[in-house]
């Protein structure tokens, strides 16, 4: 496994959104040959899951296996999201975002806190990939 990152628009030119790649639910084999090919360390998350800004939290301390005293705000993620991406630092990460559009339409105010706070991170070997239906999301 390397850290150095992949291009994902040299592999997957169809992708026309980003730095959050918005990949249609139907192009789900394509994202994960990639990631596989290029052995990311995936961590998924659950946008039926993100209906609010608490269960948003709550979400990602699943899915990023933060600590129990995780306090469910952005300063304790900020810092609990640093141990994550230590913990993988000599490789390449992936945040699967498995439907977004589901948590946009729910907790939209909530879904774009957690992409921006994901994004911060993108200086590290990070991409995230948010899976979903509808025209908003791009496909082959």
């Amino acid at each position: 496994m390397t850290s150095e990152r992949p291009s994902v628009r040299g592999e997957m030119p169809w992708l026309q959104s980003g730095p959050l790649f918005r990949v249609h639910a139907s192009a789900r084999e394509q994202l994960d040959a990639f990631l596989n090919r290029h052995g990311y360390r995936r961590l998924d998350l659950d946008g039926h899951a993100m209906t609010s800004r608490s269960a948003a939290h709550l979400e990602l301390a699943r899915a990023f296996g933060f600590p129990d005293y995780y306090g469910e705000n952005w300063d304790a993620f900020d810092e609990s999201f640093e141990d994550v991406i230590e913990q993988h630092a000599s490789g390449l990460v992936a945040v699967v975002w498995n439907h977004m559009n589901v948590s946009a339409g729910l907790a939209p105010a909530t879904t774009v806190e957690v992409g921006c706070a994901l994004l911060d991170k993108r200086a590290t070997p990070l991409d995230v990939f948010a899976v979903g239906d509808g025209d908003d999301f791009d496909r082959p």
